[in-house]
């Protein structure tokens, strides 16, 4: 019988956490340049 383990294995969760941080860092470089595009039109 396979024992059921309650917590994501450690690979499950780095995993997770390199998806999160791509995200994270995605949405960053797309608000910086929202920002620098609404800068530029204010000039």
């Amino acid at each position: 019988m396979k024992e059921e383990h309650p917590f994501p294995t450690r690979d499950e969760l780095d995993q997770a956490f390199t998806l999160l941080q791509d995200q994270i860092t995605r949405i960053t470089v797309a608000e910086e340049e929202e920002l620098v595009k609404q800068e530029k039109e204010n000039e």
